[in-house]
């Protein structure tokens, strides 16, 4: 069942989004177990991009197995959105293709280069 993340969820949600972030989230430090209570705060907070209101939550057996943050571009009156996929992932950045994302170039983030994609919403 797909649903908006509770506060509750930040431990299992954190675990997830760090692998897909991977070396992303090292760059907030070295520690593991350190950025992954730096970005559970962010997680339990409003506001932010990392905010329990922006992430959705695939539960399965009442276990979170699944999440994607989001943020509501229509809302805010945008006309694109963008990501960055990991250029190993290539089923992902097909993934993101099928619906409608587009590769526009590469991204170096904490030494790790990154396939930069954008959606037209209008």
């Amino acid at each position: 069942m797909i649903s908006i993340a509770t506060k509750q969820d930040a431990k299992s949600v954190i675990e997830l989004l760090n692998l897909a972030m991977e070396d992303i989230a090292f760059s907030l430090t070295s520690n593991l177990e350190q950025s992954n209570q730096i970005l559970q705060e962010f997680f339990t907070q409003k506001g932010n991009r990392l905010s329990y209101e922006n992430i959705l939550v695939y539960r399965l057996d009442s276990k979170v197995v699944g999440a994607i943050c989001f943020q509501k571009a229509l809302n805010l009156g945008l006309d694109k959105v963008s990501l960055i996929v990991d250029t190993k992932k290539e089923k992902t950045k097909k993934y993101y293709e099928s619906l409608g994302f587009a590769a526009v170039g590469k991204k170096c983030i904490a030494n790790h280069e990154y396939t930069y994609m954008i959606k037209d919403l209008k």
